[in-house]
């Protein structure tokens, strides 16, 4: 009470705000990234399919397929801010707890035995198979293909 109120000072603008997220939007993602991503995702929904049999009872519901929308944004960001126009497998690794933690949703079983969301996810990105990828880009091709040329 006796401290005058902080002031918010804007980092961006609404326009550069709007920039970066276009330029995001631009961050390319290969076919086999985004399934990695699929995979992810199914697999919180349905473990056993997945070889996470020991999930199950833990998983009252698992993330909704939305939830790759929001691992392939996240990707996209942070392949953008590690300075590269294409996501690699690792991206969608590490944005993965941060995108997936809140959006599961556990059992009783769950609480009970002290498992948590974070366990979970981890147990998930343990096994689902993350494909290889193999950047090729050019400078060249970097400015003309926005990283289309990342092989699988």
């Amino acid at each position: 009470m006796s401290v005058t109120t902080p002031v918010a000072n804007p980092v961006l603008t609404a326009q550069e705000w709007g920039d970066l997220q276009a330029a995001a939007r631009m961050v390319f993602v290969h076919d086999a990234v985004v399934d990695y991503a699929v995979r992810i995702v199914a697999a919180t929904r349905r473990p056993a399919e997945a070889n996470l049999p020991e999930l199950a009872p833990y998983i009252a519901f698992g993330v909704s397929p939305r939830a790759t929308l929001g691992l392939v944004a996240a990707s996209r960001a942070l392949a953008m801010m590690r300075r590269r126009t294409y996501v690699l497998p690792r991206d969608v690794f590490d944005v993965a707890p941060d995108v997936l933690r809140h959006r599961l949703v556990l059992s009783y079983e769950a609480m009970a035995a002290d498992v948590t969301a974070d366990h979970v996810v981890a147990r998930v990105l343990s096994t689902v198979w993350a494909p290889q990828i193999a950047p090729t880009q050019s400078d060249a091709a970097a400015t003309q293909e926005a990283g289309r040329t990342v092989n699988a």
